[in-house]
């Protein structure tokens, strides 16, 4: 009866068992590469679906125009371009809006301050007309920040180029455009504080670049318009 193994069996042995491994170990290796672009991606997919929910609950709070604290106005677009990439569709690349309905700020419930009147001191009165403002640029200083921004202002003061809080909308933002529905066109700017565009859009086509070079579209119906196919724009009332 034979006892043990020959050298050439225990190197075939050998050589198998080197090659298992290295399978495994690419396996292994390749399992966490492929985990760590899925958290990735995920993450970036969250980050950019909390921008448009964010900017959603946004425009969705817009106030009807009627006094001069409460305005909708998006000039009319030019040429832009961001971090090397031109956005070729059209729309306002600003829009300012008063709002209504809004929730806190999360630093008004973080603050140390424990009162009303300490915290709207602070922060404005939580809840009533804010000033929404949405631009390419920083108004006042960006310091380390890329826009678009956006500003905040609560209560609104009637004065539609300054004040209250600005920051970056979304670091991953490249650019930010604006289209609004009169029911029955879009157009690529509002005022309502013209004779003709003094009411709310029925809705907000936005169109953004996100930093994977991918144009993407929403629409936001803005529940306090009036404007509809049946009573346009210059149509109606």
């Amino acid at each position: 009866m034979r006892k043990g193994f020959s050298l050439l069996e225990l190197l075939v042995g050998l050589t198998v068992a080197v090659l298992v491994t290295a399978a495994l170990g690419g396996a292994f290796t390749t399992g966490l590469r492929t985990e760590r672009e899925f958290g990735r991606a995920r993450a970036e997919d969250t980050a950019r679906l909390q921008f448009e929910d964010r900017l959603r609950t946004l425009l969705a709070a817009a106030s009807v125009p009627g006094d001069l604290e409460s305005y909708f106005i998006a000039p009319a677009p030019h040429a832009s371009e961001g971090l090397g990439t031109i956005m070729q569709s059209g729309g306002a690349e600003s829009l300012v809006f008063t709002a209504r309905g809004l929730p806190p700020r999360s630093a008004y419930w973080s603050a140390a301050e424990t009162d009303f009147d300490s915290l709207n001191a602070l922060y404005g009165p939580q809840g009533g007309l804010t000033e929404i403002g949405i631009s390419p640029t920083a108004i006042g200083d960006a310091w380390d920040a890329t826009g678009p921004f956006l500003r905040e202002q609560r209560p609104s003061d009637g004065d539609s180029s300054q004040g209250g809080f600005e920051s970056s909308l979304a670091p991953q933002l490249l650019s930010l455009r604006f289209e609004f529905f009169d029911g029955i066109e879009w157009l690529s700017a509002w005022d309502s504080e013209g004779e003709e565009l003094n009411r709310l859009p029925a809705a907000v086509r936005v169109t953004y670049l996100w930093n994977d070079d991918k144009e993407r579209t929403f629409v936001v119906a803005l529940p306090e318009s009036d404007v509809t196919s049946q009573n346009p724009v210059g149509g109606g009332e």
